[in-house]
């Protein structure tokens, strides 16, 4: 079991936390301080989200594809474990105010300022 897993293999909140301070080099800093000075904590829970989200797309593909009934089982199972992972990642950025499906007008203004940014990496 990796360290960014319960005991069950699901992703939690505290523990997609812990991953991004843990692989980005940041024990015992907040990964909101930025990484190397320029990314900022939300940028890296974003491209966690959208990996998250690849992989349940690729996943979900490859489920249709599979060409035995073991194969499609172990895929599920795969599949169940990546929409727990994105459900989770989602669940920490929304805690953070990061991401609210629910008020389009406040995702547009999480946008923009996201664009702004950057822009200001460049």
């Amino acid at each position: 079991m990796s360290m960014n897993q319960n005991t069950q293999g699901h992703f939690t909140s505290q523990s997609v936390n812990q991953a991004v301070n843990q692989n980005m080099g940041l024990s015992g800093q907040s990964a909101t301080q930025s990484v190397f000075g320029i990314l900022p904590e939300q940028v890296i829970a974003t491209e966690l989200l959208l990996s998250a989200k690849a992989g349940v797309t690729g996943l979900a593909k490859a489920i249709t594809e599979a060409s035995t009934p073991e194969l499609r089982t172990t895929l599920k199972r795969y599949l169940d474990g990546a929409i727990t992972a994105q459900e989770n990642i989602f669940s920490f950025m929304s805690q953070k105010g990061w991401y609210d499906a629910w008020n389009p007008q406040h995702m547009i203004e999480i946008d923009t300022q996201s664009a702004d940014n950057a822009l200001k990496l460049q």
